[in-house]
């Protein structure tokens, strides 16, 4: 799949306006493991990690993953985080 970096910050500016208008939520349940150790591993709290997200750019784009969660299939970016 090509994935043009216009296309990573369409999907960014989506992203950010969810948060901005509290439109999401960072899931942390048994399906999430991963999620719940960022929190746990970096000290953070809820605020921390929305002004994370709101600093993500297109240059901190990994890849797109497919997520295998049923009802979830839809893809899924992959960013890396600078802490």
């Amino acid at each position: 799949m090509n994935i043009t970096k216009a296309d990573i910050c369409i999907y960014l500016a989506e992203v950010k306006e969810a948060i901005l208008n509290n439109k999401y939520r960072i899931e942390r349940n048994s399906k999430r493991q991963d999620n719940i150790n960022l929190f746990l591993d970096y000290i953070i709290d809820e605020a921390k990690a929305k002004d994370i997200l709101l600093d993500l750019t297109a240059n901190d784009f990994s890849e797109v993953l497919q997520n295998e969660h049923i009802g979830y299939e839809q893809r899924c970016c992959m960013f890396l985080v600078r802490m």
